[in-house]
């Protein structure tokens, strides 16, 4: 049962991943704080370094692996091919940490750092010590290509914020596109395969989690 149903969610990986309505962020937002109030709110990358990611031959989605960096839980960004399996000359780590917080509030002040490119060793090792630290729990999240360039294409986005979350019991990822100064996006137009969209508050889940949807042929990152 499960083995086709994988089979099914990871047939198209560009697709993996839906808009939703604030309020769905906002509540699976405000329970993995509750959950882990000592955890980290948020992760910012810039537009930048992701579309670097994007524009590795093959990527059709990315995987945001759970890493520690400087004792510090930073999720890490790996490129992913149309076989689940991670491309792992390019990623993206050390991006900026966010506190917990609304993710429409707009009194925040921004944050400088919006990651960089590491070493293959130095996100090993990162990841390594999350797992250790945290035996059994969610490793990452698949994100398929299509939302996440539906959400870099608001106007005037300058990157995304990746929200922890917890929807139905599993670990998830919302993604909010940030302006210049790392403020969230507010009343856009997106677009998309379908058309363009205009929405209020844009923002995006339904990343698949591993375990059970991990890479089958990826010894590093798992």
């Amino acid at each position: 049962m499960i083995t086709q149903k994988r089979k099914l969610l990871l047939s198209n990986i560009g697709k993996i991943g839906q808009l939703i309505t604030p309020t769905q962020a906002l509540e699976m937002i405000s329970t993995y704080q509750r959950q882990v109030p000592n955890g980290t709110g948020a992760v910012l990358y810039s537009k930048e370094l992701i579309n670097k990611l994007l524009s590795v031959p093959g990527c059709v989605g990315i995987r945001i692996v759970n890493a520690i960096s400087e004792e510090v839980h930073t999720p890490l960004l790996v490129a992913v091919d149309r076989f689940n399996k991670n491309i792992t000359t390019l990623v993206a780590g050390k991006g900026g940490i966010s506190p917990y917080y609304h993710p429409w509030e707009t009194n925040r002040s921004a944050i400088c750092q919006t990651g960089e490119l590491i070493s293959t060793t130095d996100a090993v090792d990162m990841i390594k010590a999350y797992q250790e630290l945290h035996p059994g729990t969610t490793k990452s999240n698949l994100c398929g290509r299509e939302l996440i360039e539906t959400l870099l294409s608001a106007p005037g986005c300058d990157g995304l914020r990746f929200f922890n979350a917890y929807a139905d019991g599993d670990q998830k990822i919302v993604i909010i596109p940030v302006d210049a100064l790392h403020q969230p996006i507010l009343n856009c137009q997106l677009t998309t395969n379908a058309g363009k969209l205009f929405i209020d508050f844009p923002a995006g889940d339904s990343t698949l989690a591993c375990p059970p949807y991990c890479p089958q042929t990826d010894l590093i990152f798992l």
